[in-house]
């Protein structure tokens, strides 16, 4: 009889009957890997899931690590819920520090669309610029649309906005799917 180890590899022991092709096959079968897929297609194809089992999606931005629940894909990290996605959307929570150069009427905008391949659902942007330098940034974005997280920069102490050429540096947190 196998012998189930603390990682859930299940192995022969000597006293089992020869058949490694078997034994082989079974060992395979209960050691988790990770699995890596190009695209969603190869994702909906994987089978012999069981809750736990880990995947990359290789052809998305950041390669993120998914966890099947036993009924579904879900990030590795916990479950995301952003509202009004549509079913069967995988939610994207992105963030990081940019420089951005801040254009006419006070705009600055941070590029994305690589990372949210649908649509961008929501967006917080804090100035992270070295020294007190009062400034506030406002998000503003249409939210059906990919592209660009756009926002206005306004100096804290007046309301006045952030002059044209001035480059800030933006903290960034945005969900999409």
């Amino acid at each position: 009889m196998p012998q189930t180890r603390n990682n859930g590899a299940v192995v022969p022991v000597p006293s089992d009957p020869y058949n490694p092709p078997a034994d082989m096959a079974t060992m395979a079968d209960s050691l988790d890997v990770v699995r890596r897929v190009n695209s969603a297609a190869e994702q909906a194809a994987l089978t012999g899931l069981r809750a736990g089992n880990l995947m990359v999606r290789t052809d998305l931005s950041g390669q993120p690590l998914y966890k099947w629940s036993g009924t579904e894909w879900v990030p590795a990290a916990g479950r995301i819920r952003m509202a009004g996605l549509p079913a069967g959307s995988v939610p994207i929570l992105q963030t990081n520090e940019v420089a951005v150069t801040i254009g006419s009427g006070s705009a600055g905008s941070i590029p994305f669309p690589e990372v949210f391949p649908t649509a961008i659902r929501s967006l917080i942007i804090t100035d992270s610029t070295a020294g007190a330098n009062g400034i506030v940034v406002k998000a503003r974005m249409d939210l059906s649309t990919t592209g660009s997280g756009v926002f206005t920069a306004f100096n804290a102490t007046d309301g006045t906005g952030v002059a044209s050429g001035t480059t800030l540096y933006v903290n960034y947190i945005a969900g999409g799917y």
